[in-house]
């Protein structure tokens, strides 16, 4: 009677807690390693110190570590030439007009040009034609081109979402629509005019086989 009552419920319940405990340990993760960190202690990096025995003046080291004895001699800038002017800022366009306002011709204009680098090609080209249509599309398509990094940067400080934003980005739009569009006609106008000068100076009679060797131009300094 006692064992029904007391024994066999203990037991159970001794029984239930021991399982409890092994299930815990059991889903339990594995212990991490243990991580000793050592201290390391900074390496310095020594300073090249001066040839022992060396007693000259105003001796350094160069940044490979190598001694240089004495000062360097201070380089000098390059001196303008004569009978040139330097380069001042805002003087990189062509000048269109000459003593007394008058306008001068593409080859005055090229002439007076040396100094730009990127009016440099037209100097290669003797047809009047081609050099007016080629100044001509250097200088629309720098106006262009500003125009369309100026709507691009309007577009970009506006708000996103904003009948501001729509307005500006319609502009971009058209400049870029504009900037495209006259990118395909000066180059289709530029390979018309270039056929047209070839027939007109290179248009001659040649018999069969022979091979036409067109001259090119020569570029001077």
């Amino acid at each position: 009677m006692f064992l029904r009552k007391y024994w066999i419920p203990l037991s159970v319940f001794l029984v239930a807690i021991v399982g409890i405990g092994l299930y815990l340990l059991a889903t339990q993760p594995p212990p991490e390693p243990v991580k000793i960190y050592k201290a390391v202690e900074p390496i310095e990096k020594p300073t090249p110190q001066a040839p022992v025995g060396d007693t000259s003046k105003g001796g350094h080291f160069h940044a490979d570590g190598t001694w240089h004895e004495g000062p360097h001699e201070p380089v000098e800038p390059p001196s303008t030439a004569q009978g040139q002017s330097p380069v001042e800022p805002g003087s990189s366009e062509i000048s269109t007009t000459g003593a007394g306002g008058l306008p001068l011709s593409i080859g005055e204009q090229v002439a007076a040009s040396d100094d730009v680098p990127k009016y440099a090609v037209l100097k290669a080209m003797r047809d009047e034609e081609l050099r007016a249509m080629h100044l001509e599309y250097i200088e629309k398509q720098e106006q262009l081109s500003a125009e369309l990094w100026k709507r691009m940067r309007a577009f970009g400080e506006a708000e996103v979402g904003s009948d501001e934003a729509k307005s500006r980005l319609e502009a971009l739009d058209a400049v870029a629509w504009e900037y495209n569009v006259y990118q395909i006609t000066s180059s289709r106008a530029a390979d018309v005019l270039s056929r047209r000068l070839i027939k007109r100076n290179f248009n001659r009679p040649h018999g069969p086989g022979e091979m036409i060797i067109y001259p090119l131009p020569e570029l001077t300094d």
